[in-house]
């Protein structure tokens, strides 16, 4: 059998087909539509474009139906990817500055602090002065809005693609003598300066000791000329030596700060202070005099403010202590016992004697009231008491008379 040489060392027999001489790639059939959807989410997936994944099938649709090409199509994808990309990138340093609220530099009242330039604020506002290594350092009362222009500053400089760090002095002193004390100085301090903008609020508030302002210019001479630093302080410059403990120290802060520095001169009236002057928005004229009758009634005495009703002497009791059938109402008036607990009574005895309901059927209801004639039986069997209270007399059952009865007129009566 005669072979031929191919490639090498394989050998094939000159009378074999081709199919067996070539190895002929094998072409599957073209996917469905279903299967390529599944196919390009895996894809998207892989490449880690979540954007693509979410809006590309929505965009499609809008480019078909305006019959645009498809470059047009795949830029408004990579559009969309990189402002998603961008945002949740500004988020993240946000995030990790570590701002205690999120402010914004159009939300702050230049008017009510004429002293601080409003034109600088926003040229600062562009983070070229970081670009250059400067610093910024805001002097002002306290409650001026120092701090609200400081995030405003950091926020920016987030949206510039710029890592910022926020933390205030005695945080930062804190974190310092602690990282110290625990052999991750050095770790601490390489983290602070890596940071291109580092907010440092609220220094001067409270004195430091001599290690903190020692470690507080390792800071700062760490980060001259090397990145930029914004800090907060209600003193001026000449009195930072009764901080840092030193005048020899606060020279050399100085001295390395405002080398190259903008200083934002702040002086105005208390912003807390401003807004609890503003007046209240006013009620309704409804709801205004219920307040102040509520308040009236507060200021008044016990006695104007829970009036008790006016009640009519009691009569005097007959021989016995005991006192004559009396009308329900009459002896509801004159005892002080509501309508509402005769009521309970006289439900109470219908309940509790049915013998003697049993002996008299032919029994009419009284003309006076609704009560029937055995019910005046408990104004007899009641030591009425000039003070309005009833109290039960006689032995401690009498017939349709029970304990609880007894009980509910002592207490109605008090």
């Amino acid at each position: 059998m005669a072979y031929a040489k191919l490639s090498g060392a394989l050998l094939v027999r000159k009378d074999a087909p081709i199919a067996e001489t070539v190895s002929v790639p094998r072409v599957t059939a073209a996917p469905t539509t279903r299967e390529g959807d599944g196919l390009l989410a895996r894809h998207l997936k892989s490449l880690k474009l979540p954007t693509f994944l979410s809006q590309y099938q929505r965009v499609a649709q809008q480019y078909a139906s305006e019959g645009l090409d498809p470059s047009g199509y795949l830029l408004r994808l990579a559009e969309a990817e990189l402002i998603e990309r961008e945002r949740q990138l500004i988020d993240r340093r946000v995030k990790q500055a570590r701002f205690p609220a999120a402010k914004n530099l159009d939300s702050f009242d230049f008017a009510a602090v004429p002293s601080l330039e409003k034109n600088l604020v926003l040229e600062l506002a562009r983070c070229e002065y970081i670009a250059r290594q400067e610093n910024v350092i805001a002097i002002g009362e306290l409650g001026i809005g120092k701090t609200h222009i400081a995030i405003g500053l950091g926020m920016a400089a987030c949206r510039k693609g710029l890592s910022v760090g926020f933390i205030t002095a005695i945080s930062l002193i804190r974190e310092l003598l602690e990282a110290r004390d625990e052999q991750r100085l050095l770790r601490l301090q390489r983290r602070l300066a890596g940071y291109k903008l580092l907010i440092i609020d609220e220094l001067a508030y409270v004195p430091l000791s001599t290690a903190g302002a020692e470690l507080l210019f390792d800071v700062v001479s760490q980060r001259y000329e090397r990145g930029s630093t914004i800090i907060t302080s209600n003193l001026p410059l000449d009195e930072w030596s009764e901080v840092l403990g030193s005048q020899q120290l606060a020279s050399a802060v100085l001295d390395r700060l405002t080398h190259h520095v903008h200083i934002l001169d702040m002086r105005g009236e208390n912003y807390r202070l401003r807004q609890s002057k503003r007046p209240q928005p006013q009620a309704s004229r409804r709801w205004g005099r219920a307040r102040e009758a509520d308040r009236a009634r507060r200021g008044a005495p016990v006695a104007q403010r829970f009036p008790l009703p006016a009640r009519r002497p009691c009569p005097a009791p007959r021989d016995g202590g005991l006192m004559e059938p009396l009308d329900p109402h009459g002896f509801a008036a004159l005892s002080g016992v509501s309508r509402e607990t005769l009521a309970r009574l006289e439900s109470l005895w219908r309940t509790a004697d049915p013998l003697v309901r049993a002996h008299q059927p032919g029994r009419r209801q009284h003309a006076r009231g609704p009560l029937a004639p055995p019910f005046p039986r408990f104004g007899a069997a009641l030591r009425v008491c000039p003070a309005g209270n009833a109290k039960p007399h006689g032995p401690r059952q009498r017939r349709g008379f029970s304990r609880s009865g007894a009980g509910d007129i002592g207490r109605a009566g008090g």
